[in-house]
C-alpha cells in the first residue's frame, strides 16, 4: 500500500481491510475551541479556580483533541456509528507525543 500512495499519493483500502479498521478504531472530530478549552481546564485543575496552573499540565494540542475525543459525549465515532467507552467511565491512555512549548501560540491564546 505504501508504494502504491507513494506513485500516486492515494490508495485505495480494501473493502474488508476497511471494515476491519472501522471495527477496531475511532475517530472524532473535535474543534478549536473545545480543544483550547481542554487545555485550559486541565492546565487550571492544578491552580484551583483562580487559573495560575502552578500544579497544571499545560497539554499540546494534539494531545488536548485526543483527550476532548473522549471526555465530550457526542464527539466519539466507530464507522458511522456513535461510540463510547465500554464501560462507562473505563480508563483511558493518551499517549502525548509533543512538548507543549513547540505551540506557543496556541498555548497562550
Amino acid at each position: 500500500m505504501q508504494d502504491a500512495y507513494n506513485a500516486g499519493k492515494s490508495v485505495l483500502i480494501p473493502a474488508p481491510v476497511l471494515a476491519k479498521l472501522r471495527a477496531v478504531f475511532c475517530s472524532a472530530a473535535v474543534s478549536n475551541t473545545q480543544t483550547i478549552a481542554v487545555m485550559a481546564d486541565t492546565f487550571n485543575i492544578g491552580g484551583g479556580s483562580g487559573g495560575g496552573g502552578v500544579e497544571g499540565y499545560l497539554m499540546c494540542p494534539h494531545t488536548a483533541v485526543a483527550m476532548a475525543a473522549v471526555a465530550i459525549p457526542g464527539l466519539l465515532y466507530r464507522g458511522d456509528t456513535l461510540a463510547t467507552l465500554s464501560p462507562p467511565g473505563s480508563p483511558v491512555v493518551i499517549v502525548a507525543t509533543a512538548h507543549p512549548s513547540k505551540f506557543g501560540n496556541t498555548a497562550r491564546g
